[in-house]
């Protein structure tokens, strides 16, 4: 279990490290995948208890530290992206990778409009533009992309960990 834990704050890591300078150093108007939203996803998929929630309320913490501007918006939406994939997961089969990249697509718009609703209350700014619209958009269809391939790494990942220690202490038995 420690080892998945350690897996997936690496994830976490990797994840912030790209979006937050790898893609903005390209330019600076890029538009990068949100690796928070796919992360919170997968929690959504696997860990279906307070243990899920909690994960994906650290991983919107450590969202907000990254961003280094408000805390609370991107924890806030890692909780509604957890949220609604538990409930769309128990209603559909969420695994096969379209339907994972449209439920990703489905969550990155709403982990947007909650980071926007979130930042509402903090400043008192119109933030529905047509330009901020267009690259929710575009952020959400680069995530609904990139997320299928993500989840698959993670479960790769994971599930070699899980079978590596399952092995470790069923050996152990036997030696004793």
């Amino acid at each position: 279990m420690f080892r998945a834990v350690v897996i997936f704050a690496f994830a976490c890591l990797a994840g912030l490290i790209v979006q937050a300078t790898l893609v903005h150093s390209i330019s600076p108007y890029a538009v990068a995948p949100d690796f928070i939203v796919i992360l919170a996803l997968y929690l959504g998929l696997r860990v279906q208890s307070p243990a899920g929630v909690l994960g994906a309320f650290l991983l919107g913490v450590a969202g907000d530290f990254a961003s280094a501007q408000f805390v609370g918006p991107t924890a806030a939406g890692a909780v509604v992206v957890y949220g609604l994939t538990v409930i769309v997961s128990s209603k559909i089969y969420a695994e096969h990778p379209f339907t994972m990249g449209l439920l990703a697509l489905f969550c990155s718009i709403a982990d947007s409009l909650t980071y926007m609703l979130m930042l509402a209350v903090y400043i008192d700014v119109d933030m529905l533009t047509a330009e901020v619209l267009r690259g929710i958009g575009l952020e959400a269809l680069l995530t609904a992309l990139i997320a299928p391939v993500v989840v698959k790494l993670l479960e790769a990942s994971v599930r070699s960990s899980i079978t590596q220690t399952k092995y470790n202490n069923d050996s152990l038995r036997r030696a004793r």
